[in-house]
C-alpha cells in the first residue's frame, strides 16, 4: 500500500514537472521570437533559474523521488537541453558569447545556483545574471 501511494504521488509529481519543462522549453521559443538572441538567452536563463527556485525546497522530494524516475529526466534532457541549445546557438551566431558552452554545463550551473540552500530567489537570479554576463564576448 505504501509503495503504491509513493509511487502514484511520484507519477502525479513527474507529470507536473514534465509539464513545467515543457512550459520552460517553450519559453526558449517565444523568447527567440521576440528578443534579439543575447536578450533572449538572458531572460531564459532567469526562467529557468526561476523554476529551480521555486523548487527548492522541494529538494529532498526532487532527489529521491523525481531522479529516480529515470523518464522524467530523459524529458527534461529531451526538452530543455535543445531549447538552451537554440538559444546558444543564435547568441553565439550573432557572435556576442563564447561558442563553446555546453548546454548541459549551463543547465546544471544555473540548477545548482538556483537551487542553493543559502540563496534567496532574489539572490539566485542576480547569481544567474553574472552567469549570463560571463558567456559575453
Amino acid at each position: 500500500m505504501i509503495f503504491a501511494a509513493r509511487r502514484a504521488l511520484a507519477s502525479i509529481i513527474a507529470y507536473i514537472f514534465r509539464r513545467e519543462f515543457d512550459d520552460c522549453a517553450g519559453t526558449a521559443d517565444d523568447l527567440a521570437r521576440r528578443h534579439e538572441p543575447v536578450e533572449a538567452l538572458q531572460l531564459w536563463m532567469q526562467r529557468f533559474s526561476a523554476f529551480f527556485a521555486t523548487k527548492r525546497d522541494l529538494r529532498e522530494l526532487f532527489t529521491r523521488v523525481i531522479s529516480s524516475i529515470q523518464h522524467c529526466r530523459v524529458h527534461f534532457e529531451a526538452r530543455l537541453r535543445p531549447a538552451l541549445q537554440n538559444l546558444l546557438a543564435s547568441a553565439s551566431a550573432k557572435g556576442r558569447i563564447r561558442s563553446d558552452i555546453a548546454p548541459n554545463e549551463l543547465l546544471g550551473a544555473i540548477a545548482r545556483l538556483s537551487i542553493s540552500e543559502n540563496a534567496d530567489p532574489a539572490q539566485a537570479q542576480r547569481m544567474v545574471a553574472l552567469l549570463a554576463n560571463g558567456l559575453l564576448l
